[in-house]
């Protein structure tokens, strides 16, 4: 069974040049990294783009449009539905990674993860499966994390300690 990779998109694999007040594009390597984390992980949204799991169709082709991907290649990814508490944390199969041990990696910008987020990870021995992406403010961030994901995934598992952030 392939780990979990929960991904948010703004910041993460959406740049915001300008702010949110400019137009958004795909993050630098963001269709490399995307191409190479299906082949690896079960891939999961966990995004304010669908905090219910699914992706609207149009912006999923929006997304596949910035990325140069085809919409047919996100199709199959699903979050699980958090709309109901506004919380992050909620999006992610505990069960699954607490419990079962399932390894996960969770990327994610600092407006998604904070204090509360770090405490929860930090407690169940999780804090190293966060690592921090912000493609806005540091066009190379996704290709930083990508080489590190790529050169040391056993790292990032529940229980093996902490990853940069």
């Amino acid at each position: 069974m392939r780990p979990v990779l929960y991904l948010d998109l703004d910041d993460t694999l959406v740049a915001w040049p300008d702010g949110r007040r400019g137009s958004p594009r795909g993050a630098r390597g963001g269709r490399d990294f995307l191409r190479w984390a299906l082949e690896r992980y079960e891939v999961r949204w966990l995004t304010t783009w669908c905090p219910n799991g699914r992706m609207e169709p149009r912006l999923l082709r929006d997304l596949a449009r910035m990325l140069d991907l085809p919409a047919e290649a996100l199709q199959a990814i699903r979050g699980l539905d958090w709309s109901h508490s506004q919380c992050k944390l909620d999006g992610i199969a505990w069960m699954e990674h607490v419990v079962l041990r399932r390894p996960f990696v969770w990327l994610e910008d600092e407006y998604g993860f904070g204090d509360r987020e770090r405490s929860f990870l930090d407690a169940h021995g999780l804090g190293g499966c966060y690592l921090h992406v912000n493609v806005s403010t540091d066009a190379d961030a996704l290709r930083g994390v990508h080489a590190t994901l790529r050169d040391a995934p056993p790292a990032l598992a529940p229980g093996a300690g902490s990853a940069p952030s």
